[in-house]
């Protein structure tokens, strides 16, 4: 009004809205991630599935878990069925070694199963999910 541009606070005001929303966009993006408990960007549950299916000794995967706590790390949780005399420590090194060096997972935690099927009721074989595990079993 000053200038004798009567429109110009309306412009200037929805100019500094867009700003905002536009700041807010990827925070917004990163806090329905988390409350979904989806994994985060560019990181799939198939991604993880590839990267272990080379692992010598590793038979199968049971409650794999993919999730993030802010948007941006993965956490993931996984039972691992190994063959016949294979040894964890092996196992584990090269699974983490994956999953960690390959794909960038920043927490993993890789539990061992004997073979044959999960003692857990509801860790039912090949399930995929992208919700973190329930503690309920425990």
């Amino acid at each position: 009004i000053l200038v004798g541009l009567p429109a110009a606070d309306a412009w200037v005001s929805l100019f500094i809205g867009l700003l905002v929303l536009a700041g807010t966009w990827g925070l917004l993006r990163d806090s329905v991630r988390v409350l979904l408990q989806f994994p985060p960007p560019g990181l799939g549950v198939e991604a993880v599935r590839e990267a272990l299916a080379g692992v010598p000794g590793l038979l199968e995967v049971h409650d794999l878990h993919l999730w993030t706590l802010e948007g941006r790390r993965a956490i993931l949780t996984a039972h691992l069925v190994l063959g016949e005399g294979v040894r964890w420590q092996e196992v584990q090194c090269e699974a983490r070694r994956r999953l960690v060096d390959d794909l960038g997972i920043a927490h993993v935690t890789l539990q061992p199963e004997e073979g044959g099927p999960c003692p857990d009721q509801d860790c039912s074989a090949l399930r995929v999910d992208a919700a973190p595990p329930h503690h309920h079993h425990h």
